[in-house]
């Protein structure tokens, strides 16, 4: 047993055990579990830097919860054994003193590095990230973002990797007093029975919340990743090896070795050999987790194992002493390398994220080492419980001036049309267009009721781009427009792999089922599908396949087109199949706002943004079936060889792939009459 008076070492995945308490001191120092740390956050940094030796390193955020659930167990249980209560108030303090300075610090770095490097846009969204944070709800916001198809992308947010740290909170917040609980109960009974009665609950939590996770991932993996519940069993097998730990100490030292090999193996070969593919939870979850638990378990003879003198070596547990800092600190160091260098070498992200131990480092050394080991701060927990919710106060005063500030330099004149080009047509707004779980699309008809000619929108969010188009067009002409429209689903007739869901879009299909009966039902004089052609990614047996770059794909692509022409034909005066949309493969706004004095360098050579392959499976599967009419507006969209970001003062796409309102507009007439045409020819086609 180590003194109470010597530097505590690091126990947790997210924080060091701290022994000025006395319901801390009886924790035994395990120097394999430092150095165990520093395998988990190596193989997280390697993924999050994409060196594809780590192809599933995020499972060493998993290793990490085994091990919080571990140490927290265990120290609550010692000081249940060594005092017969459980204060909740030094326990919340010991916590705040470990993890909360060295978060703000890096909360506050970034919204002063947003502030000067990035777009307004990106401000009001990572200073709602940072007020999430702050209360420990960033897992929640991203599992609410993850569902909303215009979220924007995660992967760009400095903050994204606080969801495990949110997890991490709630379980502190949530177990303590359970514990507390347990310990009123059992107060007069023992500890001895309150470890029994403590296992029982532990093996029940774990294995309610394990068929939880494994229900919730099947249909809806993003909430199942990003909650707690669905988590609880990583933490939960922690505790169990706290129980487990003692017989453990007793195995042959064979079994041991053997035990502690198997279980590194396991770690390191899960996150070597995974895929990051599919559901991230999942019972291959159980491989880096149980590992966790054989290492720790080996650990507890009398002799330690070669895996563990391995683990023990002094810049190994370094590396793990700074693993929480060096956590906190390499993904913003990533996300701002890739703004500046949106693809670097992977040899030049892994520099970075490795350099970015430098600042973890000082900020271990000069933050977070002298409030934890604060002799004052250890002897006044409430003060330090009311300056954790002070200092979680001035955070979210801090983010709500950042957002303020974002938004006041977005009012200024100048922004007027990029920031109007951020608003979504109206579909949006009446819930006409459909999120990726809702299944039935309400009446969503606009115009005259009994109008003689309907005209139904059918597709994905690249379809109902063009409402405000196809709404002026019928306003103009008396039309009544039908718009059916539900993100991420086109109209042709596949399946899709969504990859937010991790899974076969079945939403979609069912979707798109419930839509073409309802074409069939109303009769209408024009259906115009409209859709993104360009990349999808398509479930083909037990693979996933890309239009853009797999033949069985591109062809599975045309078959369902011509399937879902054949099938509208007999209930639709004509057909028209709109060309897809050019993909400026940047954000065309925050671009924009980035280059206000030098708009044309939002601008997109033609070549990179319109993909011809698309078009032409498209113009044959349309050439295959009568009655049925093609029609490309891409040369109102680009320029002989450019596509514009933005030209006369109005900006042309609302992020990088998506045609802003006021432009979609401005290109009714130029449908109007490519639907005349539809209306009055006699052909089978009217492509250009």
């Amino acid at each position: 047993m180590e003194k109470t008076q010597e530097r505590p070492k690091s126990l947790s995945p997210h924080s060091d055990a701290v022994r000025a308490d006395a319901g801390e001191r009886h924790l035994r120092f395990r120097p394999d579990i430092e150095g165990l740390r520093a395998v988990a956050i190596a193989l997280v940094v390697l993924y999050h830097a994409g060196w594809k030796g780590s192809r599933a390193g995020f499972l060493g955020v998993d290793v990490f919860f085994v091990l919080s659930g571990f140490l927290i167990s265990g120290l609550l249980l010692d000081e249940l054994a060594a005092t017969g209560r459980i204060s909740l108030t030094k326990f919340w303090a010991r916590r705040a003193r470990r993890l909360l300075p060295a978060a703000a610090l890096v909360t506050l770095v970034v919204l002063i590095a947003s502030a000067v490097w990035l777009s307004p846009f990106d401000q009001r969204t990572y200073a709602d990230t940072a007020r999430a944070f702050a209360v420990y709800g960033s897992n929640v916001l991203f599992a609410w973002r993850s569902t909303d198809y215009f979220s924007g992308a995660a992967v760009r947010d400095p903050l994204l990797h606080t969801w495990s740290l949110s997890v991490e909170e709630q379980f502190y917040l949530f177990f303590a007093p359970a514990m507390l609980v347990v310990a009123l109960w059992l107060r007069a009974r023992g500890p001895e029975v309150a470890r029994r009665r403590f296992t029982i609950a532990a093996i029940a939590i774990t294995l309610l919340s394990l068929a939880g996770c494994m229900a919730l991932v099947r249909r809806y993996p993003v909430i199942a990743f990003y909650s707690l519940p669905a988590r609880a069993w990583e933490f939960g097998l922690g505790a169990l090896a706290v129980i487990a730990v003692r017989r453990a100490g007793k195995l042959p030292g064979v079994v041991l070795e053997l035990l502690a090999l198997t279980g590194l193996l396991a770690i390191v070969g899960s996150a070597a050999y995974f895929r990051d593919e599919g559901p991230i939870l999942g019972l291959r979850t159980l491989v880096p987790t149980l590992g966790t638990v054989a290492v720790i378990l080996a650990g507890a003879g009398e002799r330690t194992t070669l895996v563990g003198r391995a683990l023990s070596i002094s810049p190994v547990r370094l590396v793990g002493r700074l693993s929480y800092s060096w956590y906190l600190w390499h993904w913003p160091a990533l996300v701002y390398l890739r703004e500046l260098n949106p693809e670097p070498s992977i040899r030049l992200a892994v520099g970075v994220a490795v350099l970015s131990l430098v600042p973890a480092a000082v900020a271990y050394r000069l933050v977070e080492s002298p409030i934890r080991f604060s002799s004052v701060l250890a002897r006044r927990p409430r003060q330090v419980v009311v300056g954790a919710l002070a200092l979680a106060v001035f955070i979210v005063g801090t983010s709500l001036a950042a957002e303020h500030y974002a938004t006041w330099t977005l009012g200024q004149p100048r922004y007027a049309s990029i920031l109007a080009a951020r608003t979504r047509a109206r579909v949006y707004a009446e819930n006409c267009h459909l999120s990726l779980l809702a299944v039935e699309s309400p009446e969503c008809r606009y115009g005259p009721a009994h109008s003689d000619t309907t005209v139904v929108l059918f597709g994905d969010s690249h379809a109902a781009q063009w409402f405000p188009a196809l709404d002026s067009v019928a306003h103009m002409r008396g039309w009544s427009v039908v718009s059916l429209t539900k993100s991420s689903c086109p109209a042709t007739t596949v399946t899709i792999a969504n990859s937010i869901l991790k899974r076969p879009y079945v939403e979609c299909d069912r979707w798109r089922e419930s839509v073409i009966r309802r074409i069939r039902d109303m009769h209408p004089a024009i259906v115009v599908l409209a859709g993104s052609s360009n990349t999808y990614p398509l479930s083909i047996g037990n693979t996933i396949q890309y239009t853009d770059s797999s033949p069985v794909a591109r062809r599975a692509w045309h078959d369902g087109t011509v399937q879902v022409l054949e099938a509208l034909r007999p209930s639709a005066g004509r057909i028209v199949l709109l060309e897809d949309t050019p993909q400026m493969r940047r954000d065309v706004p925050r671009c924009l706002v980035q280059m206000i004095d030098r708009p044309r360098r939002c601008d997109v050579p033609r070549r990179r943004a319109v993909e011809p392959g698309a078009a032409m499976s498209d113009r044959h599967a349309v050439s295959m079936v009568p009655g049925t009419f093609y029609v490309s507006l891409t040369d109102r969209i680009c320029d002989g060889t450019t596509c514009p970001a933005m030209r006369d003062g109005m900006v042309r796409f609302a992020d990088d792939n998506h045609l802003a309102v006021k432009f979609a507009q401005s290109l009714a007439p130029a449908l109007s009459a490519e639907l005349t045409r539809a209306l009055t020819s006699t052909g089978r086609d009217s492509t250009p």
